[in-house]
């Protein structure tokens, strides 16, 4: 049995050096970052330089999103595929639907309305995989809560696909009150990595990921040092296979990121089963 690789999304935050920070995960001991198309939207160096850049420092781009393709569009499609290939990715991932809107306070989709996005889930994870590409949909809590014909709008998505894969995070499916040992049971055989999150019940907080963006999320906490069954989720993931465990808080708490991703490193290390 191999240890789960350790990366990180959502780091640095936006108003952190970016190369210096990249370096200094990479002493910690990670080898991967999630989100990799942002290598090719750097204000400086071509992405070709910027992609060499972040190479040599000893990383892998783990994923690329794709939130364009919850409406079929075969140029996006087709432009996140080229992206997918360019930065050696190892899969594209989905990380918001129309299901979340409360979350950004803005009015709930309809149930029609989610399930065309099911459906175009699917049909724009066929067309990756013709391209030999993987196309995953990442969760949060709304995802369970929300009920489509009396089912979860998450168990609607994955009994109504087959093509398209998944990367739970388990942090958001814990306080959504599920058990994501089960989760990633019943999602054997379509699994591309786990997402590690964090939080300490009962507390509210205001996130900010970039100027005049934020919202209010549970009081996350760096992983392995809240409520989430990290130690489980890592035995799991190590057992049956998974390459990839991505390390993800949406805001820092009392932690600055190298801290907090230290601290997150330390904890599933200490575990056994990853790093």
């Amino acid at each position: 049995m191999g240890k789960l690789q350790l990366g990180w999304i959502l780091f640095p935050r936006y108003d952190e050096d970016y190369w210096s920070s990249l370096e200094a995960y990479k002493k910690i001991g990670y080898s991967g970052m999630e989100s990799g198309e942002q290598l090719l939207t750097l204000k400086e160096g071509t992405p070709e330089e910027n992609l060499a850049r972040f190479r040599e420092i000893g990383l892998k781009v783990i994923a690329v999103g794709a939130n364009e393709v919850t409406r079929y569009d075969e140029k996006l499609i087709d432009e996140k595929i080229a992206q997918v290939k360019l930065l050696g990715a190892d899969f594209a991932c989905c990380y918001i639907s129309s299901i979340i809107r409360p979350m950004m306070g803005e009015a709930p989709c309809t149930d029609d309305e989610f399930l065309q996005e099911i459906e175009n889930l699917e049909r724009s994870a066929e067309r990756f995989a013709a391209a030999g590409v993987k196309l995953a949909y990442h969760n949060h809590n709304y995802e369970f809560i929300r009920k489509i014909h009396g089912i979860s709008a998450y168990d609607q998505m994955v009994s109504r696909t087959s093509t398209l894969c998944f990367e739970p995070d388990v942090g958001w499916v814990t306080y959504a009150g599920e058990d994501p040992i089960a989760l990633l049971e019943r999602l054997e055989g379509r699994l591309v990595a786990v997402h590690f999150k964090d939080f300490i019940p009962g507390r509210m907080r205001t996130a900010t990921l970039a100027p005049g963006v934020s919202y209010t999320i549970p009081d996350f906490t760096a992983v392995g040092s809240g409520v989430v069954n990290t130690f489980g989720v890592a035995q799991w993931a190590a057992e049956h296979g998974l390459t990839w465990g991505v390390v993800e808080q949406d805001g820092n708490r009392n932690l600055c990121s190298v801290d907090t991703l230290h601290c997150a490193y330390l904890n599933l290390k200490e575990s056994g089963f990853a790093g």
